[in-house]
């Protein structure tokens, strides 16, 4: 593997090593690649969810149980001569940054917070939001590693306006932008 990876160019972003994988150190890796059994995937994943959140992970055929894929694709490879009959699924996960419980969120130029209350089962995430004490929608909500995104539908005077927030999760605080769709083209707030 050291010799292909040489050969192909890329040895200095990829290591291969011959250690128990349940003792071996993977905190300093942006992606890992796994072709396990689904038991042993299963008794990986509480060391997968410890790695740095936005950390990449690919599975070959097995999922990691109730810690949903990111992204699934399926393929047609008629050459396999074992495992799904011909069929071949390729799972991507981003480690979710933890994001569940209370927080407050304020946009440039308003006086009016608005508070989360967030309940995260991996990077699925049930948001109750409210502004000025009342509970507004949420729809659309995505956690991808550190990335955040989420459609508020709050009152701004007398009209229910649609915000797009999109932003970033580090070291305990929400960043990021909101584009209020109050006027043609959409206003964004920083």
């Amino acid at each position: 593997a050291q010799l292909a990876a040489s050969e192909a160019g890329v040895s200095a972003q990829a290591r291969f090593a011959n250690q128990d994988l349940f003792v071996t150190d993977l905190t300093a890796a942006s992606v890992i690649t796994l072709y396990l059994l689904p038991e042993v995937n299963l008794q990986l994943r509480p060391k997968l969810l410890a790695l740095k959140p936005g950390t990449r992970i690919v599975s070959h055929d097995w999922d990691l149980g109730d810690w949903l894929a990111d992204e699934t694709i399926r393929l047609h490879t008629p050459e396999k001569p074992v495992g799904l009959g011909g069929m071949s699924q390729v799972f991507l996960w981003y480690v979710p940054a933890p994001v569940a419980g209370q927080w407050q969120m304020s946009l440039a130029g308003s006086s009016i917070p608005w508070r989360l209350n967030i309940e995260q089962q991996y990077q699925r995430l049930h948001l109750v939001a409210q502004q000025n004490a009342q509970r507004v929608n949420v729809r659309g909500v995505r956690l991808w590693g550190t990335a955040l995104r989420m459609l508020v539908f709050a009152r701004v005077g007398e009209n229910t306006v649609a915000h797009l927030f999109t932003g970033t999760i580090a070291d305990g605080q929400m960043t990021g932008t909101v584009q209020v769709y109050d006027t043609q083209p959409p206003r964004t707030i920083t």
